[in-house]
Formats: C-alpha cells, sequence, structure tokens
C-alpha cells in the first residue's frame, strides 16, 4: 500500500467558532477510522490547516470531498508524497486547539490579502508535528 501524506490550507468563509470545529472533528474521525485515515486538524479564527495520512485513493477521494465543502475556499495543497511512517498513526483526526505556535505560522506565511507561501509553511507546519507527534 502506498501511505500518502497530503497537507493543504483553506480559508472560512466565516469565523471559524468551536462548535463548528467539533462537529467536523466528530465526523472526520468517524469517517477517517473507517478508510485507516489518520491526521491533525489545526485552525485559527479564519484558516484551517489539516494534515491527512493513508492510502492514495482514499487520501484523492477525501481531498476531493475537502475541496467541494462549501465552509471554506481557497483550498491549498502545501505538500503531497508518500511517506514510509505515519505521524499520527493513533489519531483518526487529531486536533491542536489554540495553538500559539500554529497562529503565528498561518499569520507568518499568509499575507493579509490571502497568498500562501506554501513551501515555508508546509516546512515550518510538519517539522512542528513532526516535534509534537513524538510526544
Amino acid at each position: 500500500m502506498q501511505l500518502i501524506q497530503l497537507l493543504y490550507c483553506s480559508k472560512s468563509l466565516n469565523d471559524i467558532k468551536r462548535e463548528d470545529t467539533d462537529a467536523i472533528l466528530s465526523q472526520s474521525r468517524k469517517n477517517n477510522a473507517a478508510k485507516n485515515i489518520t491526521g491533525v486538524l489545526c485552525n485559527n479564527e479564519l484558516y484551517f490547516i489539516q494534515l491527512i495520512e493513508g492510502n492514495y485513493r482514499h487520501i484523492n477521494d477525501l481531498y476531493t470531498r475537502i475541496t467541494a465543502d462549501n465552509r471554506h475556499t481557497k483550498t491549498t495543497i502545501l505538500s503531497y508524497h508518500s511517506v514510509n511512517n505515519r505521524l499520527f498513526a493513533n489519531w483518526s483526526m487529531g486536533y491542536i486547539d489554540d495553538n500559539h505556535y500554529v497562529n503565528d505560522l498561518l499569520r507568518k506565511y499568509i499575507d493579509t490579502s490571502g497568498t500562501i507561501d506554501p513551501e515555508l509553511l508546509s516546512n515550518a507546519f510538519i517539522n512542528y508535528m513532526t516535534k509534537i507527534s513524538t510526544v
């Protein structure tokens, strides 16, 4: 099985409230567990950033559904590649809540016009996630 890791960022069409995030997480955990998809979701008040890992077909199908979701726009792939091991093998969908470092990353690598620097944001985010996944 080819294991794929996909990292994307998107802009919410409305301010993101905790109950919105809770609903997304609940549905994601249920759906992802059935397809052996793992990952983590982070957000601030405007942006989502999510890393998902799993079988090539399942990840591609999931990303197609994500891009069709009308709760957000400007869905941008930051990183897409095969990996040997999962960062989040035990999380059907983890959540990093109110994380100042993630907020700083989003503010640093997404300018006021919404333009994303995908390479820098991807590298910084994956480095951070690698550190916390081993804790």
